[in-house]
């Protein structure tokens, strides 16, 4: 067999493909088959770039995240002071129709419990640290009031990535919306006052998003 002169070229367009059918099909109904077909390529060359079904999503999701805001220097992103720039950042991540669609996808892998597993540990190894840096910056500009950053943005962390994460927590609209005053309430005893109307609004569309069946 020749050799693929053109691997990158190759992973994008399965991951292109991967992303329509996942979009349009379901993620649990579209089969490694039906992206073989879709791409006409033989299952070798797909596993010889991807191990499963599940590292096709994960790639897709990487691949999106680094292109989103969270791919820039935080002392880049939009904002007066830190508590604005960690909204933004949130905001825009929240607000961002790939991600959602991505997590409305995705949600079924969260029955898998190393998937839990996994999420949990790069929310404290990954996310938090990203909202530490926020907090520290905040308690320096004055826009938050934090006693102990580092356990704070582990705390917000798993609330946000976990404890309100609809596809890890499956409740309706009204509890969800609990949820979310309740955060506001916990967040803003620690010092920081993240949780306005307009992140709220937010917080609800993707909600919405990622719920709707």
């Amino acid at each position: 067999m020749a050799r693929n002169k053109h691997p990158e070229e190759t992973v994008k367009k399965i991951l292109e493909v991967s992303y329509k059918l996942f979009y349009e099909k379901g993620y649990d109904e579209t089969s490694i088959q039906d992206i073989i077909d879709e791409l006409g390529m033989s299952k070798g060359a797909i596993y010889h770039h991807f191990k499963s079904k599940e590292d096709i999503l994960n790639k897709i999701c990487e691949a999106n995240y680094y292109e989103g805001i969270w791919s820039r220097p935080l002392d880049q992103i939009p904002g007066k002071n830190a508590l604005e720039k960690m909204r933004a950042a949130m905001l825009s991540e929240l607000g961002n129709r790939n991600k959602r669609m991505l997590d409305k996808m995705s949600t079924s892998l969260l029955k898998n419990p190393q998937i839990v597993v996994r999420q949990l540990n790069t929310t404290i190894n990954d996310l938090a640290p990203v909202f530490e840096w926020f907090i520290e910056n905040g308690n320096k500009d004055g826009s938050m009031k934090v006693n102990q950053p580092k356990e704070a943005a582990q705390v917000i962390a798993i609330l946000i990535n976990g404890w309100i994460n609809p596809g890890l927590f499956k409740v309706d609209r009204e509890a969800f919306i609990a949820k979310i005053n309740c955060l506001k309430e916990v967040i803003d005893n620690l010092g920081i006052p993240l949780v306005n109307e307009g992140f709220l609004e937010v917080v609800i569309e993707y909600y919405d998003v990622v719920s709707e069946k």
